[in-house]
């Protein structure tokens, strides 16, 4: 699965915008990943539309070729959603969400109704909420973790890791299954605190 950041000159150790996609950045990736197929493209969401409907093209024109699979709207509204246009090869969609951050809701509804898998991005809000709540954060990671694995919109979750420990430990709190009732009342509690 790829995505349109790329490194720009200069700003090597930045966080840089997305870049939109150029027919030159399928070879880019292809060479970088050193592979000759990527199993799912994904463009950033964007209001531009006509922006939007020259990345879906040039993505289709990708698939067609069998250099990429498939496509993915990253960080999509629901907004972007209802304007995709008629035959597009949209099929999933990428959004952060998780107990503090819940506004990608609609969006998974809308990509829900028209047949799009669902994927959870950031269950811990990219970590800094861990610190704020104030409790031991490998027990809170976990319940947040669990939380988003359970809700029912959700098909898939993306856990971005810094060490190599923590995926053992990722997966031994999912194997816990839904929160219990005493979690549940634990997550509302640093809901109220931290939001």
């Amino acid at each position: 699965m790829i995505w349109n950041f790329f490194r720009q000159p200069g700003k090597e150790d930045d966080l840089v915008p997305y870049t939109p996609y150029e027919p030159r950045h399928l070879d880019m990736m292809l060479e970088e990943l050193q592979t000759d197929c990527i199993d799912t493209r994904v463009v950033h969401a964007d209001d531009d539309a006509d922006g939007q409907r020259r990345e879906l093209e040039l993505t289709w024109d990708w698939m067609e070729s069998g250099r990429v699979g498939s496509v993915a709207l990253g960080m999509a509204k629901a907004r972007h959603l209802d304007v995709l246009p008629e035959g597009h090869p949209v099929s999933g969609v990428l959004i952060p969400y998780n107990a503090f951050a819940r506004e990608a809701a609609d969006a998974f509804a809308v990509a829900k109704a028209q047949g799009m898998e669902k994927i959870a991005l950031s269950p811990f809000v990219r970590g800094w909420k861990l610190e704020d709540i104030g409790e031991d954060p490998a027990e809170v990671s976990g319940i947040l973790l669990r939380w988003v694995a359970s809700q029912g919109l959700v098909d898939q979750l993306i856990v971005s890791m810094r060490k190599s420990r923590w995926v053992q430990a990722n997966l031994d709190a999912l194997a816990r299954g839904p929160l219990t009732e005493e979690e549940q009342v634990r997550l509302e509690g640093w809901l109220a605190r931290v939001s």
